[in-house]
């Protein structure tokens, strides 16, 4: 990874990309935020977080929610203004009760399970469930299918490969680069 000027950086385009992006985005293996005024809001809304959940959301409440990605090939930019994805730890509170994906959930967890989390590229998201049987769900937004994790890394690490695939591996791949700050107001070269 490198630095470069207006809080662009330079990644290395070899997975896991999600721990890269994590970490520049301020997340480090055992970070814990004061997410009580979260908890209470899952309180109000009928919710009671499960220790993974807490775990979870204290580690990454408060990062960045726009992570912005560009990537040049040998032929050129691709990818300008387009790859946006958004990782939303602070959504509205309505969000905790109507999310319709929540029917889509395995029957035996669907009650329990706990949204912490909406991601996604572009304007589709996805909320991001935590099961009592400490898995991590999704109903991918551009898939349509249940997935199931048993690390929110690995979700992440799953969502940049489907997204980024046609640049990850590819032979014509250069480089590739993130910020949080949005792209195009940004000059990148």
């Amino acid at each position: 990874m490198q630095n470069l000027p207006n809080g662009v950086y330079r990644l290395d385009p070899t997975p896991p990309l999600s721990i890269q992006v994590l970490r520049l985005a301020g997340w480090y293996e055992g970070r814990k935020v004061d997410i009580s005024e979260q908890e209470k809001r899952y309180e109000q809304c009928g919710c009671v977080l499960t220790s993974l959940a807490r775990e979870t959301l204290s580690e990454i409440y408060g990062l960045p929610y726009g992570w912005y990605f560009r990537h040049r090939k040998r032929s050129g930019f691709v990818g300008i203004g387009g790859y946006e994805y958004w990782f939303d730890t602070k959504y509205n509170d309505g969000f905790i009760d109507d999310c319709q994906d929540k029917n889509l959930l395995p029957a035996d967890i669907r009650d329990s399970a706990i949204p912490i989390l909406c991601t996604g590229w572009h304007q589709f998201d996805s909320p991001v469930w935590v099961g009592k049987d400490n898995l991590f769900y999704r109903v991918h937004y551009l898939k349509e299918d249940l997935e199931t994790f048993s690390t929110l890394h690995e979700l992440l690490e799953d969502d940049m490969m489907f997204c980024l695939n046609d640049f990850i591996g590819s032979s014509d791949q250069q480089e590739l680069y993130v910020t949080f700050t949005n792209q195009d107001v940004l000059h990148w070269d």
